[in-house]
């Protein structure tokens, strides 16, 4: 990142405050003077997770909306020829994920009520699994790929009754407050200085291995 900032970066004005997505939207920026901006899967980072729902939610709501107006800060990038795969494939993805869910999500609950008033639950619960298992095949791709252990694949249902839930509150708030103009701040959790002793152990000896 230093070398960043002491090159085009400056160049490019620094970060931006248009956005609540400074991440996003700066290398998005790179991309549109000219940089190659790529991504170091073994990296590793010390961060502060918000410890209660509530810093969750602002946290999340912060990084959907700002994302969202990254991307419409940069849609000229969008089907854009010289962009390559992040105009082609990235940001329309993206865009479909947003899009996809807020159209079809009303229609996927009405037609859930209605077979299970007609089919009973047995039917929800078979497409559940049948939903959870095709992530899980999917989800154990991606391990296999970054070569990390299976035991995170346990995590996948969870992920679907928790997080899903969540996902679509998200972008539902997010496209209401863009579509009403709202100015919104940026809502920072409080700092603790808490630490995971267990997740830090997991880190050093991380570390230690990839030294030796």
């Amino acid at each position: 990142m230093r070398g960043l900032e002491q090159g085009r970066h400056q160049r490019g004005r620094g970060y931006s405050n248009i956005t609540l997505a400074e991440d996003c939207d700066l290398a998005l920026m790179m991309h549109q003077l000219g940089w190659r901006v790529t991504q170091d899967d073994e990296a590793l980072a010390y961060t502060e997770a918000p410890e209660t729902v509530d810093d969750l939610i602002a946290q999340r709501t912060r990084w959907t909306f700002g994302t969202l107006q990254a991307i419409y800060k940069h849609r000229n990038l969008i089907f854009s020829r010289h962009a390559g795969a992040l105009g082609w494939y990235v940001l329309p993805s993206y865009v479909f994920s947003v899009l996809f869910p807020i159209v079809f999500l009303p229609f996927t609950f009405v037609m859930a009520c209605l077979a299970y008033q007609q089919q009973g639950p047995g039917v929800l619960v078979t497409f559940f699994l049948l939903f959870v298992a095709l992530h899980v095949l999917i989800a154990a791709v991606g391990v296999k790929l970054m070569g990390e252990g299976f035991h995170h694949l346990l995590m996948v249902p969870i992920y679907r009754l928790v997080f899903e839930p969540l996902r679509a509150y998200l972008l539902y708030t997010s496209v209401w407050l863009a579509f009403k103009g709202v100015r919104m701040g940026w809502n920072k959790f409080a700092r603790t200085g808490s630490l995971d002793t267990s997740a830090a152990s997991t880190l050093d000896k991380t570390l230690a291995g990839s030294k030796s």
